[in-house]
């Protein structure tokens, strides 16, 4: 996905600034034609003259952040216009905050990214779902749900529209929307993606939710027949084993959290359903040895949980 918006991002990019160039000086004009015919070096040569020449000029250092960008030398693109927008430029200043957002989010610093593409009158989609699957993995999950539904108002490519409304159910979801959620997955979602198992999978996050327990375990059940990706093995094993508790069937429940911390042993969550599973065992265990070892394990998993969190 990442890849996907990256390459759109870039093709946005190019005729954004081309179109631009038109209308400005010979020289950016030909600064641009070498970037769209790959010459990077001879268009830095070109533009690091012009900045000797004249170091106060924006316009000048916002065009080098435009090659580094082609060059995916994000570090220097926000050097660039960071110095481009202190100094002023005829650039709009919100193409420039998209463009150093960008630059941000390829370099994985996404609370930076964010800012810089939440400033106004940001209206291209291509930026708006960056800045949506941000707010979703920062847990801004209203502004999340707010980007979805403009993509789903906005987008006129109907191809992307069960990614926005799968993402959509997910920020629903982890604000406890449940049935928002689950009209999102159902309605939109899992009809085009009957083969995907992370729409198994959320749905069944979501049916556990709502204390529908069958249909957690038979969607995650259905998940797991589809050979998910390695990083949903330990979601759908947890989730599953918390459904198998609450129906009374604590071996089952034993067995799957076991799965679920097997599969992903930093995952303190898992520690944490295991340590209470224990201890329902031990208030229901007869025999006063066998307690005494659950308690024990209990107290192990808290303590190995603890740990987790606290090493981030």
């Amino acid at each position: 996905m990442i890849k996907r918006v990256t390459l759109i991002f870039i093709i946005f990019l190019t005729v954004l600034v081309f179109t631009y160039s038109q209308d400005n000086t010979a020289f950016l004009d030909s600064i641009t034609s070498r970037r769209i015919n790959l010459q990077f070096d001879e268009a830095l040569s070109e533009i690091n003259a012009a900045i000797d020449r004249n170091p106060e000029n924006g316009d000048y250092y916002a065009t080098r952040s435009f090659i580094y960008n082609d060059m995916k030398e994000y570090q220097e693109v926000i050097n660039d216009i960071t110095i481009a927008i202190t100094l002023g430029s005829n650039f709009n200043l919100n193409i420039l905050y998209t463009i150093r957002g960008f630059a941000y989010f390829q370099l994985g610093r996404f609370n930076e990214a964010l800012i810089d593409m939440s400033k106004e009158d940001i209206n291209n989609v291509v930026i708006i779902r960056m800045r949506a699957d941000l707010n979703l993995r920062l847990r801004n999950h209203e502004k999340a749900v707010e980007d979805y539904s403009y993509l789903l108002e906005n987008d006129n490519d109907a191809r992307n529209h069960k990614y926005y409304y799968f993402s959509r159910a997910e920020a629903f979801f982890e604000n406890k929307n449940y049935s928002e959620a689950l009209d999102d997955i159902n309605n939109n979602a899992i009809t085009h993606n009957s083969r995907d198992a992370r729409y198994y999978t959320l749905r069944g996050c979501i049916y556990l939710g709502l204390k529908l327990l069958d249909k957690v375990i038979d969607d995650l059940n259905r998940a797991l027949q589809l050979e998910p990706a390695d990083n949903l093995y330990a979601t759908i094993y947890l989730s599953r084993s918390i459904a198998y508790a609450w129906q009374g069937k604590f071996t089952l429940s034993l067995a799957d959290i076991n799965m679920a911390i097997e599969n992903n042993p930093n995952k303190a969550s898992c520690f944490i359903a295991r340590a209470q599973l224990y201890e329902v065992l031990a208030a229901t265990s007869l025999r006063r040895s066998v307690k005494k070892e659950y308690l024990r394990r209990s107290t192990r998993d808290y303590t190995i949980a603890e740990r987790l969190r606290n090493s981030g």
